[in-house]
């Protein structure tokens, strides 16, 4: 088993919650996954965000439980790590309300001849992984310099990685100025910080990746997917056209023996035919 399946299979009956690419969020037990990045989720729930009716501006999350799911690896964005199944909710329980003691305390406790004593302790100073993940973007703006910029989450996940799939453009040009930053680092899925925003639509983020010379147009996650290819098949034409205006290589096929303009979505194949047609005229 390679190094990489070795640290998707320490997860396997953990609760995780996965991100997929229309932005729904899965969470159930991890069952299985293959060499594609497939993944097996069982007692699964899935949470969305859709429009309050007569309010444009509120959004409401809708929770359906769904079971034994099977999501395909293309349309994987993110999967995080939660508590392991085995657990039961007694101990669930008990290790958050201790976990919650030491947060809002500092304090833990000790035993000195039988008699429990309160112990101060630091509090640890949160990571840049662990300050992105919490949704703190202007704390992980503020701690880029200085912090480990090629740390990886369980899943290989840089904060480069993080930041692009949560379309933090500022916090992606800070980590791109910092020495040493790897642009082109692929997690366990082969994604890297550019195919995040390509998927996503994330057009802000990506002209920031774009302005770094050192990014790769053509890397590719396991499924033989690049960036413009992820963007035609997620049906982002902005960052469609972006790729394409910045040089993408358009004669690509995946590890399935597709091209772009076979996943192209019917409302969008006019469209890309376009745009394919005018950068090989450009070319000649």
């Amino acid at each position: 088993m390679s190094g990489r399946n070795t640290r998707m299979a320490q997860w396997l009956d953990y609760r995780v919650r996965v991100t997929i690419s229309d932005a729904r969020m899965l969470v159930g037990t991890f069952m299985a996954f293959d060499k594609y990045m497939n993944v097996v989720l069982a007692d699964c729930e899935e949470f969305r965000k859709i429009k309050s009716k007569g309010r444009k501006d509120e959004e409401k999350e809708v929770k359906r439980t769904l079971g034994f799911v099977v999501l395909r690896g293309e349309t994987i964005v993110s999967l995080m790590a939660a508590l392991p199944a085995a657990q039961s909710d007694a101990e669930q329980c008990v290790g958050q309300l201790a976990r919650a003691h030491i947060a809002v305390s500092g304090c833990s406790h000790a035993t000195v001849g039988g008699v429990a004593q309160v112990v101060r302790v630091a509090r640890p100073v949160p990571g840049l992984i662990e300050l992105i993940k919490g949704n703190r973007e202007g704390d992980a703006e503020a701690a880029v310099q200085g912090a480990e910029v090629n740390d990886m989450d369980e899943f290989g996940s840089t904060p480069l990685i993080l930041a692009a799939q949560r379309d933090w453009a500022q916090v992606v040009a800070e980590l791109l100025g910092c020495p040493g930053v790897d642009p082109n680092h692929q997690n366990l899925f082969g994604s890297t910080a550019l195919i995040c925003a390509a998927a996503n639509g994330y057009i802000s983020t990506l002209n920031e990746l774009l302005k770094d010379e050192r990014v790769d147009l053509e890397v590719a996650t396991r499924l033989g997917q690049t960036a413009l290819f992820k963007a035609v098949l997620f049906g982002h034409m902005n960052t469609t056209e972006r790729l394409v205006e910045a040089g993408a290589q358009s004669e690509v096929t995946n590890k399935m023996g597709q091209t772009i303009l076979d996943v192209a979505k019917d409302e969008h194949k006019e469209h890309v035919q376009r745009l394919l047609a005018q950068k090989t005229q450009d070319l000649r």
